[in-house]
């Protein structure tokens, strides 16, 4: 009988599903509860089922090895612990044994040797259970590890379908994968406490409200989300039944604390058998990618159908903004650009965005000298997309004031210039609209700043250019006219020998020796 629950951790997924295969774990007595490949998930996995042996990588992301044998050896004393490693490292093997690990195992695994240490592990698990008080529990324990290891291989049954299930209980599982259900998954955005407390207290309560609600949910093991199953009642309609347990969450949701956040729970379409499990499984994964978007407590039922692609706007506009301490014009820029992103319902789509949006808004700040550190604020935790787009928001507004700030009317005007000078038709009367001026006015202020006049300024600028293109690229001289504003190459070339003393030609030939 499979009674000692087991968690594999490794970063990466092959090595997972082979330990998973090696050896026969049912004839040790136990079964694999869960895995995972990042160790800050395995905590959060460790503290939701006290497992009785751990399997981990020495080397991983977000905790190592040694941290989750230190985190065992701490809260979960009679959680046996073997570590895998690919480093024949006598310094590590000296740590894992100080940190109270069984083994030291170096890959690639040998399945003889594996099968030898599970089986040390499982005997000192037997002593520990010996005394009278750990005999009493031990029948409750049997139940509680027949419900975990069902639950296990039902959800693996929803992952990868029935490739490499077999045994008792795997067709125990198969078996309630056939009674009509529904998957649920739930989660939680922008809480105020870490989000392992929130799932460690949300199954809790979730468990409780549903089962006195008089459903008996099934919950499997997943990082930063809850997924759990719930078997339909038999009587009445399955679309009717399901329709009931969506009113039910529906009115459980807006009970959940505020520390948790705001709560997104999907509900999956009925299953009846292992291959439709799977399909559920996936549904109710992209709802969840849907709620992602929610901006208030939810419970989703539907995949809603993907907006038509609208191509990204250019960031220039909001840049440009930026730049110029413009907030209201670079505000209206965001808000559109929210709009397009939340109708769009993209979540890998969106997260690059707004990195690429702030990789921009980076680039302004460092143009504007301005120090960058602290200027993205994350106060919560597991942002949604409101979440993180308000961050966008406040450190583009930021950078604003500063520009705001350090740029009086003719830094202002002259960084328009700067960005526009190549348009054939830029005029004084446009930077001064740009600026919010009258044209005049910034005329006169323009040569009293710069004491030169605003086309003189203009015309310097765009030579200054246009050397710099003679001296660094290949183009004809008619092509570096029209990139810098000329739309007449002959006049071009007149200003340029007026303003240098030669030529074009002439100035790139003597650029060249240089």
């Amino acid at each position: 009988m499979c009674v000692y629950s087991v968690v594999l951790l490794d970063d990466e997924e092959l090595i997972l599903q082979s330990l998973a295969g090696l050896i026969d774990w049912a004839s040790l007595g136990c079964y694999i509860a869960a895995t995972a490949t990042d160790g800050q998930a395995g905590l959060t996995i460790l503290d939701r089922l006290h497992p009785d042996l751990v399997i981990t990588d020495i080397r991983m992301p977000g905790a190592s090895g040694l941290d989750i044998a230190r985190h065992c050896a701490r809260y979960l004393p009679r959680c046996r612990v073997i570590l895998l490693s690919a480093y024949a490292d006598f310094h590590y093997a000296q740590e894992a044994i100080q940190e109270g690990a069984l083994a030291y195992l170096l890959k690639p695994i040998d399945k003889n040797e594996l099968t030898a240490v599970v089986g040390r592990a499982v005997d000192k698990l037997r002593e520990d259970k010996t005394t009278a008080a750990a005999q009493e529990q031990m029948q409750t324990d049997m139940e509680n590890a027949r419900t975990m290891a069902t639950s296990s291989l039902l959800f693996n049954l929803a992952r990868y379908g029935t490739t490499g299930t077999q045994g008792p209980l795997s067709v125990q599982a198969e078996g309630v994968a056939r009674r009509p259900g529904v998957v649920v998954s739930l989660q939680f955005f922008n809480g105020k406490q870490p989000v392992t407390t929130t799932l460690a207290e949300g199954q809790r309560f979730w468990q409780a409200r549903l089962q006195h609600a008089g459903w008996q949910p099934i919950f499997g093991s997943a990082s930063e989300k809850l997924i759990l199953t719930c078997v339909l009642p038999g009587g009445i309609a399955r679309t009717t039944a399901r329709e009931r347990l969506i009113r039910v969450m529906r009115q459980i949701v807006p009970d959940t604390p505020e520390t948790w956040g705001l709560c997104v729970a999907c509900v999956s379409p009925v299953y009846h058998n292992a291959e439709t499990l799977q399909q559920c499984y996936r549904t109710c994964l992209q709802m969840l990618d849907a709620g992602f978007f929610c901006e208030a407590d939810s419970v989703l039922d539907t995949v809603a159908p993907p907006a038509a692609f609208m191509p990204p706007a250019p960031v220039e506009p909001l840049c440009h903004a930026v730049l110029l301490g413009q907030w209201a014009q670079a505000q209206a820029w965001l808000a559109q650009e929210k709009q397009s992103l939340a109708a769009r319902r993209d979540k890998p789509f969106a997260l690059e965005r707004i990195r690429a949006m702030q990789r921009s808004m980076a680039r302004c700040a460092l143009q504007l000298s301005m120090p960058t550190e602290g200027l993205w604020q994350h106060t919560v935790e597991n942002e949604n997309f409101g979440a993180r787009f308000e961050v966008l928001c406040h450190g583009a507004e930021q950078i604003t004031q500063y520009a705001v700030q350090k740029s009086d009317l003719i830094g202002r005007a002259c960084l328009y210039l700067e960005e526009h000078f190549a348009e054939n038709d830029l005029s004084l009367e446009r930077v001064s609209d740009a600026c919010g001026v009258n044209s005049s006015y910034l005329s006169r202020a323009f040569k009293k700043a710069r004491g030169t006049n605003f086309l003189e300024y203009l015309t310097d600028l765009r030579i200054r250019h246009a050397q710099q293109l003679l001296a660094n690229t290949a183009l004809k001289t008619y092509e570096i006219a029209a990139q810098v504003g000329f739309s007449d190459p002959h006049y071009f070339s007149q200003v340029f020998k007026k303003r240098c003393g030669c030529t074009p030609a002439s100035w790139r030939a003597e650029a060249r020796k240089g």
